[in-house]
C-alpha cells in the first residue's frame, strides 16, 4: 500500500497505492528508520480514501501531496510540520477538517485551492505567509482569523469564498487591521479583501483606502453600489468580477486606468461615469455587462484593450 525509499535522515513516502482504502495511517517506523518526508503528489488523485493520519516524524511535504484526493474529509498533520507546500490540498472538494500543525510558519499557494467543504481553518499563531489563492474558492469557509505573527497576505488568497462574511486580525498585527470585516494592508491604506460573502450592500471606500489589489471584490453577489475615494489612481485587474448585484460604482477624478476584467460579469451594472482623466482600459474591461449601456469613453483615453465591451449591449459605448 505504500511506497518508500531512503532519504537524509530516514525513508520518504513515495507513493500511496490503496486505491478504494478509506482510512491511512502512515507508520513512523519504516526497516528500523523515520518517516521524515512526503514525496510530491504521493497521494495525488487517490479515489475512496476519506481520511489521513501522518505520523509526527513527517518533517516535509511535497507540493500537490493530496492534489485531486476528492473523497479525502480529514486529514491530520505532524506538530513539527513547518511549511503546507503549494497545492497540497488542492481540489479535495470533500475535506472538511484539517487540524494545522502548530509549528506552522508558511501556507503555500494554492494549498486548499477549491476544497468547497472545507468550513473552518484555524490559523496556528506563528504562522507567518500566506500565499495567493490559498482558499481560492473554499464556497463553504465562514471565518478567517489572522494570527498577530502573519505578515505576508497573497493576492488574492481568500477569492471566491462565497460564505466568508468577514475577516478578524490580532489586534497585535502590526501589518494588517480588518476594519468591519475588511481585510487592510500599508497602515490601511491598500484593500486586500471584501469577503465575497459579506452582506453590504452600500459600500464606500475609507478615504486613505487608496490602493485595491487585484481580486479585492470578486464575487461578491451583495454589493449593489460602490464610492471610491480621490486619489485612487487604479482599478487592478478583475477586482470587481462577478460581482452580479453590483448597479452603481461612483469613481474618483483621480482615476487613470481600468485593468483587465476589472468589471467582468458584473450583470446589473447600469450606472457608471468614467472621469475625464481615465487614460487606460485594459482587455475585456466591462466583459458580459449586460445592463451598461450609453457609456462615454473620456477625450483623453489613450489606450482602449481588446474586447473591453464583449458581450455587451450594441448600445454600451456612445463612442464606439
Amino acid at each position: 500500500m505504500f511506497e518508500f525509499e531512503r532519504s537524509p535522515g530516514g525513508v520518504m513516502l513515495t507513493r500511496f497505492r490503496g486505491e478504494g482504502v478509506s482510512r491511512a495511517a502512515v507508520p513512523e517506523i519504516v526497516e528500523g528508520l523515520p518517516v521524515v518526508r512526503i514525496a510530491e503528489e504521493a497521494f495525488a488523485n487517490v479515489r475512496g480514501l476519506r481520511e489521513v493520519m501522518l505520523p509526527q516524524t513527517v518533517q516535509s511535504l511535497g507540493r500537490s501531496v493530496f492534489y485531486g484526493c476528492r473523497d479525502l474529509e480529514k486529514a491530520v498533520l505532524p506538530d513539527g510540520l513547518e511549511v503546507l507546500p503549494p497545492s497540497a490540498f488542492s481540489y479535495c472538494g470533500a475535506l472538511r477538517e484539517v487540524r494545522l500543525p502548530s509549528r506552522l510558519k508558511a501556507l503555500c499557494e494554492n494549498a486548499f485551492w477549491s476544497c468547497g467543504n472545507l468550513e473552518n481553518v484555524s490559523l496556528p499563531h506563528g504562522l507567518r505567509f500566506i500565499g495567493g489563492s490559498a482558499f481560492h474558492e473554499c464556497f463553504s469557509l465562514r471565518s478567517v482569523f489572522l494570527p498577530a505573527a502573519v505578515r505576508h497576505v497573497g493576492v488574492p488568497a481568500f477569492d471566491d469564498c462565497r460564505s466568508l462574511r468577514s475577516i478578524r486580525v490580532s489586534e497585535q498585527n502590526p501589518f494588517f487591521t480588518a476594519p468591519s470585516g475588511l481585510l487592510l494592508g500599508e497602515g490601511g491604506r491598500t484593500l486586500l479583501c471584501f469577503p465575497a460573502g459579506m452582506e453590504t450592500s452600500n459600500f464606500t471606500l475609507p478615504p486613505n483606502c487608496v490602493k485595491l489589489s487585484r481580486y479585492a471584490f470578486c464575487g461578491n453577489v451583495h454589493l449593489r453600489s460602490i464610492t471610491l475615494p480621490e486619489g485612487l489612481s487604479v482599478l487592478p485587474e478583475e477586482v470587481f468580477r462577478d460581482c452580479s448585484g453590483l448597479e452603481e460604482v461612483r469613481l474618483p477624478s483621480t482615476l487613470r486606468e481600468i485593468g483587465e476584467g476589472a468589471f467582468r460579469r458584473c450583470l446589473r451594472l447600469h450606472r457608471l461615469v468614467l472621469p475625464e482623466g481615465l487614460r487606460v482600459i485594459g482587455d475585456s474591461a466591462f466583459s458580459a455587462c449586460e445592463s451598461l449601456s450609453n457609456l462615454r469613453l473620456p477625450a483623453g483615453l489613450q489606450h482602449l484593450g481588446e474586447d473591453v465591451f464583449s458581450f455587451c449591449r450594441p448600445d454600451v459605448c456612445l463612442d464606439q
